[in-house]
């Protein structure tokens, strides 16, 4: 038995060696980055959309380039070929985010209409969290506040707290009769 080449944690390894398959035992070990495996396994995937098959392919291109550097060790020509992808990626990916901003618009045009509706009879100044500068944090701060200076003082305070979803009943009676 002889001592190969180091392998990829670090230490040695025992093998047998032949003279017929020598050069199976002197196998180089490169550094892979995990995407790459990744993007190789998607790639033989046939179900894929258009879009998928081109955003595989700009992955492709950015793992060539990145494993060009690692071999080469040199950034010169792969520089341009990666930031490239990387771009052509990040504006597919800006496509996709922009439907959250949609979601946002019209989350934002609910609660303008909303708040239009809402009046101090609706909604007295003592509810918080549907009012510009009544938040909840707020009043959790007085209570606090509250509950401190009850305590320097030695008095008993009560509290109570109640979830009004599950506070009141939410079967309609109309249709258990």
């Amino acid at each position: 038995m002889r001592w190969t080449e180091l392998s990829p944690n670090g230490r040695r390894r025992k093998a047998q060696h032949q003279t017929r398959n020598r050069h199976l035992c002197r196998k180089s070990y490169t550094t892979q980055p995990r995407h790459t495996l990744a993007s190789q396994t998607e790639n033989t995937r046939t179900d894929s959309t258009p879009k998928d098959q081109e955003l595989q392919t700009l992955m492709s291109r950015r793992d060539q380039a990145y494993q060009r550097v690692l071999e080469t060790g040199s950034t010169r020509y792969t520089t341009g070929a990666y930031k490239d992808a990387c771009r052509r990626l990040q504006k597919r990916t800006l496509a996709l985010k922009s439907d959250c901003h949609s979601r946002q618009d019209l989350r934002q045009d609910l609660l303008n209409r909303l708040s239009t509706h809402i009046t101090p009879e609706v909604v007295s100044e003592t509810q918080c969290g549907f009012k510009g500068n009544r938040s909840t944090v707020d009043m959790i701060f007085c209570l606090r506040q509250l509950n401190e200076k009850y305590i320097e003082q030695d008095r008993t305070l009560h509290m109570v707290f109640v979830d009004f979803s599950k506070a009141f009943d939410t079967v309609g009676r109309t249709g258990l009769w």
